[in-house]
């Protein structure tokens, strides 16, 4: 890549035009030239120059001496370029501030029965496609949140990620008084270090012939985790549902004292 390419380069990924960089290098190395001297040394056009040079002028990379004609100078690159952090600065403050103003109006006008679940027993949907490691970061975050119960019904080797990943935070959670229980399946395949690991911040309880994976958390959220038919896609949805959550929970009761007394497997 030749200088000039390496030039026009940098200007581009600090977003000016292909316009304005040829104007803005054509001023730099010719110095002052007139918009018609400037579109005979690019392939600028006539009817496009004066706007090329006014927004130049703008972002802070070109100085105007009025006259007639207009002749236009560079200002120097190290200049140039803070000017023009300052023009975006300003231009992103303006845009942040008006979509603030946008925001504030939607929210002053939104009425709740406009919302498909009228205001009550809100829906939020996560969705995961792309494996695994988008939901067990989400589902840290709703741990992270929990204040009263986190109860876990899953697979050997989704409590396990789920140990490596938050034991931390659930031992966090527990020392402030949540619940954390735990029904796991296959609960042979779990090294016993996990066991020992989980035991420190919850109850654990193996059970057999299940192999969904449902997390309940304070009341009203449900985490389910399952593989598409093909076996391909990790799939995670999120639901923020009063009654779904007391249906499930019930079944999560049923199924724990099913199991009560049932030993943990032990391997060598």
């Amino acid at each position: 890549m030749d200088d000039q390419a390496e030039l026009e380069t940098y200007l581009h990924e600090m977003g000016l035009s292909a316009y304005e960089t040829k104007a803005y290098l054509a001023v730099l190395q010719q110095g002052i030239l007139t918009a018609s001297a400037a579109t005979e040394s690019t392939d600028i056009p006539q009817s496009r120059i004066y706007d090329v040079f006014d927004s130049l002028e703008r972002k802070g990379f070109v100085k105007v001496q009025q006259g007639r004609p207009k002749k236009y100078g560079a200002i120097e690159p190290e200049t140039a370029v803070t000017q023009y952090c300052e023009y975006k600065r300003d231009e992103f403050e303006a845009e942040l501030s008006k979509t603030r103003s946008v925001g504030e109006a939607l929210v002053e006008e939104f009425e709740p029965r406009q919302q498909g679940t009228n205001g009550h027993d809100d829906i939020d949907i996560f969705w995961s496609y792309a494996g695994k490691n988008r939901l067990l970061i989400h589902f840290g975050n709703l741990c992270r949140e929990a204040e009263s119960e986190i109860l876990m019904l899953t697979a050997a080797y989704s409590f396990e990620r789920v140990v490596a990943a938050h034991k931390e935070v659930l031992a966090e959670r527990a020392a402030d008084g949540v619940d954390i229980r735990v029904l796991v399946s296959d609960a042979d395949a779990i090294d016993p270090e996990v066991w020992e690991t989980a035991r420190e911040w919850s109850t654990v309880r193996p059970v057999s012939g299940i192999a969904g994976r449902v997390y309940l958390i304070d009341g009203s959220k449900v985490v389910v985790a399952f593989r598409n038919d093909a076996d391909t896609q990790y799939v995670g949805v999120v639901i923020n549902s009063t009654n779904l959550y007391e249906t499930l929970a019930e079944f999560f009761a049923l199924t724990w004292e099913h199991h009560a007394g049932e030993p943990v497997p032990e391997r060598t």
